[in-house]
């Protein structure tokens, strides 16, 4: 590959530039590389993964030596006469375009475009007009409250918008991240509030996160044994009152009360009960049995 002398400007002025860059693969190497293993992410305007994305991207032009076809240190105009170097900018090209929403790329798209032009066209879509979007950040950052979310969905909302002032030159210190988060959580972490606010030296966003996850953990496994102590109350409750008020037992009928051998008494009644009919009708009650009989 030839070597674009005059083109590279000083390590001063060009941030991204190093005293020693590692020679690239030969084209041939680079056109076989699948870039989703080494960006893992779709940029997309709503899903703010935009530092993601361009981490993911600075790392694999490090790796690979990649670097001067992005940074603006070689200008692809006095590269017309090196095939292999305008075939790997032609590669990095279709890295970009393949790993951004359609949206972005019906916005940034340019036919012979080459691979400064198109890294700078992806990145001014988020980083052009810096100062108005660190306005609307930092107003959502110090006005966002937890609400309904969860820790993993606040913490998440809250890095993301830091994120977001970082690359518009506004960026967030750690501490101040902590204390913002700690503003705008539920009063159902007022414990974690006091314990994370008295620690000292105070806690990193890292850890402030991890601790509120296992708080949230705690406060819902007591909800849930709460509900099951409840539950287990009101049953009790219930099948204490049923046995209050269950009817009696009826009592015992007259065929089962009669002892064994109740067949004499019925016939002793029966044979009193002859023997008032006939002293009932006796000579005292029949006029002619009074006359004495002959003898």
């Amino acid at each position: 590959m030839a070597s674009p002398s005059g083109s590279i400007s000083s390590v001063g002025t060009n941030p991204f530039a190093t005293a020693a860059e590692p020679a690239p693969p030969p084209a041939s190497t680079l056109v076989l590389i699948h870039i989703h293993s080494h960006v893992p992410v779709i940029l997309a305007t709503d899903d703010g993964n935009f530092r993601q994305w361009r981490s993911f991207f600075e790392l694999t032009f490090k790796k690979f030596g990649l670097m001067n076809h992005i940074d603006g240190t070689v200008d692809a105009a006095a590269m017309v006469d090196d095939p292999e170097w305008l075939q790997i900018d032609s590669c990095i090209v279709s890295w970009l375009y393949s790993t951004v929403s359609k949206e972005i790329w019906n916005d940034v798209f340019k036919p012979r475009s080459n691979a400064y032009a198109a890294w700078s066209a992806i990145t001014g879509q988020f980083l052009d007009n810096s100062l108005q979007r660190a306005v609307y950040a930092q107003q959502e950052f110090h006005s966002l409250f937890q609400g309904d979310m969860s820790i993993g969905e606040y913490c998440g909302r809250l890095k993301r918008l830091a994120d977001t002032l970082y690359d518009c030159g506004a960026a967030v210190s750690d501490p101040a991240l902590v204390i913002n988060t700690l503003r705008g959580l539920n009063n159902k972490f007022s414990q974690a509030i006091a314990v994370l606010s008295t620690m000292t030296p105070p806690p990193t966003f890292l850890y402030t996160k991890s601790y509120l996850l296992q708080e949230e953990n705690r406060i819902k496994h007591s909800l849930q044994m709460e509900a099951q102590t409840t539950l287990l109350a009101a049953r009790d409750t219930s099948s204490s009152a049923v046995h209050k008020f269950a009817p009696a037992p009826p009592p015992p009928s007259p065929a089962s009360s009669v002892p064994l051998g109740g067949g004499d008494h019925r016939k002793k009644r029966k044979a009193d009960n002859r023997n008032r009919q006939i002293a009932s009708t006796g000579p005292a009650s029949n006029p002619g049995h009074n006359a004495p009989h002959p003898p």
